[in-house]
Order: structure tokens, then sequence, then C-alpha cells
């Protein structure tokens, strides 16, 4: 594993007031995540700080194609990706990506003091236990060695009460992933296919299990879907643009709708958006208010 090149001074300064301010060792003068811009669900219950970040090509394209790795950003803004993960409490992928990648969805930003971040998959058909999948998984391999924590693994209720006696004896081991079911909803506008109610899970993660900030990195559904009817959630879009072009099969993501980040009749939305550009990559800082 490569070590990490230094964080360049003029990409923390930028994207410092992005970050939430709910974690130990955070930079003072953040002004992001206040109780003022706190989220609360549809109970007047405060939902997490979300910041929804990905490394794109310049036509959109995140991956040349489903089930491809494809490696977009530069050394500078891979230190970035480890400086996000070590300011928020926990990072959420899809199923796609975790069997794509087999990432270690660790911190390693500050080795001298280390940050224990919760890797959350979301997986609603339990994908991640089959075949042996999860025993085989950097997860794993991390958890059972105390070198990172163990993952929250999102599934339907449908295929909890399926496998229950399995998920309960996942549940009980020692560097297992803890199991937690959410009730699914058929959606039209997406092909009548099944989506988690994101607010209750969001309020689940937030008022349950403690988790005040959650870094959402892909794959390309759950970041469609959370641009596309969910925006409302998201505190912080922070992406990283590569010079490269994919090409129109590769793997793309985009709301379905218009959707535009500033209000040209409203200063404090040109305010909440930043670019900083480095060697090769661009990044873009949007603030969500």
């Amino acid at each position: 594993m490569s070590e990490l090149i230094p964080l360049p001074e003029s990409l923390k300064e930028a994207i410092d007031p992005y970050l939430p301010t709910d974690i130990s060792h955070h930079n003072a003068n953040n002004n992001c995540g206040s109780e003022g811009d706190e989220i609360l669900d549809d109970n007047n219950r405060p939902l997490p700080f979300i910041t929804l970040t990905f490394a794109q090509s310049l036509d959109s394209r995140i991956s040349l194609g489903e089930g491809t790795q494809t490696k977009l950003s530069h050394l500078q803004t891979k230190t970035m990706t480890h400086y996000l993960r070590y300011n928020h409490d926990a990072i959420l992928i899809g199923i796609n990506t975790f069997l794509t990648d087999n990432p270690s969805l660790n911190c390693r930003y500050n080795p001298e003091n280390v940050h224990p971040i919760r890797p959350i998959i979301i997986d609603p058909n339990m994908k991640s236990c089959a075949a042996n999948n999860y025993n085989f998984s950097n997860l794993n391999q991390l958890a059972s060695k105390n070198m990172g924590l163990s993952p929250y693994i999102i599934v339907s209720m449908l295929t909890y009460l399926n496998l229950k006696s399995d998920i309960d004896q996942l549940n009980n081991s020692h560097s297992g992933p803890t199991i937690i079911p959410i009730n699914t909803t058929k959606v039209k506008y997406s092909n009548n296919i099944e989506l988690f109610d994101w607010p209750h899970l969001f309020s689940l993660l937030k008022n349950h299990y403690h988790i005040n900030s959650i870094m959402i990195e892909g794959g390309a559904f759950v970041i469609n879907n959370l641009l596309s009817y969910n925006f409302n959630l998201i505190n912080s879009l922070i992406i990283t643009i590569a010079p490269v072009y994919l090409g129109k099969n590769a793997i793309q993501v985009s709301p379905d709708f218009h959707l535009s980040l500033l209000n040209n009749h409203n200063t404090n939305d040109r305010n909440n958006l930043t670019w900083w550009t480095g060697i090769q990559d661009s990044v873009l800082m949007f603030r969500n208010k």
C-alpha cells in the first residue's frame, strides 16, 4: 500500500469550510455543520452531516464499465480523499463498489493519530456475504486484525426476514458485519425498483448508531439517486474532475432532472461554491444550504 503524498495547504484551506465540525480532531476554523445547518427528518430528529464525494471524468463518468475498477484521481486528490475520511465518522458505498473494488475503506491521512472510520455498505440482497465475499474481503481482514472497524451492511427488510438465522450468527461474530434491515419502497421514477428510505436510514444511523457524519463515495446508483431525489439531504458536495474522457459506454453519474448548484439571484449560493485546481485534477466544493 503506497504512502500518501502531503496534502497541499491550498487544498486543505479550500476544503475545510465544507467539512463537518463534530469530529474530535476537527479544525476549529470550520464553519460547516453547525447547529443552524442541521437537517431534520420528518419527525424533527437530526440527521447526520452528509458529504457526497466522487471522482469523475470530463464526460461525467466514474468507471469504464460495470465491474471495472477505474482510477481517476491524482495523488493529490487521493490524499484529499483520506483527509475527508479523517473528518467523518463513516464512509458509505454501494454493493457493486464493494464487489468490484474490494476496498479497505480505512483512513491513512494521519498515521500518528489513527481515526477509525465505520464502513457502511448498501446491500439490499446481502450479496456481500454470499460466496464468502465478505470473508475474503479487505474489510474483514482489517477488522479481524483490529486495524479497522467492521462494516454496517444495510439490507432490505425482506432479505433480513428470509435470512434471519444466518444474519443473527453474523451479528454475534467478533469481526463480522452488523446487518441493519431497512424498509424499501417501489418508486415509479426509478423503473419501479426498490430503493431505501434515505431519510429513515440516515436518521437511524445518527440517532441509534451515533454516526454524526457520513462520507458517501458511490457507486453510480447511490450517487445518481441522491443527486436526483434526495439532494436536500446532502450538506456538502465535493467532486474531483480528472482531465480524461471515458466515453459514452462508461458508467455515468448525473441527476435525472435539471439541477443547478447556483441561483444567479442569490449571492449566498455563489459564496457556497469553491473551485481548486491542482497538478492534474480540479475539485468542485459546494455547501448545500
